[in-house]
């Protein structure tokens, strides 16, 4: 883990933690998803990510817990990012539905945030994001707020 990340760390997870999401994140982007630009947004973010699930079979869903709010992602193309409140839905409660419905993981009425990844998409999201509190600690990473 490179300093950078170890410092955002230390904000709010455990080295080995943090480690662990971190390799989660590169294996679900890097060799299934294959998109690199996606993995170091979410990097940057790594600090307030508690838990990463991949489901392949969901439009290869990725689902990030922090402590407040479910992120949700999707590898296919033509997918958008979902943010949704952490009481709403979470990976318990879709992991306890049995089998999984794609419609409940896209459910823009039940969202709290829908973002469509298109033209300048990484500003859009840092925006969000900031606007629920999340933020990059450090240098702006090239992208304008």
């Amino acid at each position: 883990m490179n300093k950078s990340l170890k410092s955002q760390a230390i904000h709010g997870l455990s080295w080995s933690l943090a480690d662990k999401l971190i390799n989660q994140l590169e294996e679900i982007f890097t060799i299934e998803v294959k998109d690199k630009k996606r993995l170091e947004f979410w990097k940057k973010y790594i600090s307030y990510i508690k838990k990463v699930e991949f489901y392949k079979g969901l439009n290869q869903a990725i689902i990030m817990e922090t402590a407040s709010h479910t992120f949700i992602e999707f590898g296919e193309k033509g997918n958008a990012f979902y943010i949704y409140n952490l009481e709403n839905l979470n990976i318990k409660s879709i992991e306890g539905i049995g089998k999984i419905n794609l419609w409940k993981l896209k459910n823009r009425e039940e969202a709290l945030i829908y973002l469509p990844h298109s033209g300048s998409w990484e500003r859009k999201f840092i925006n969000e994001l900031y606007n629920i509190g999340y933020e990059i600690k450090g240098k702006n990473y090239g992208y304008n707020r």
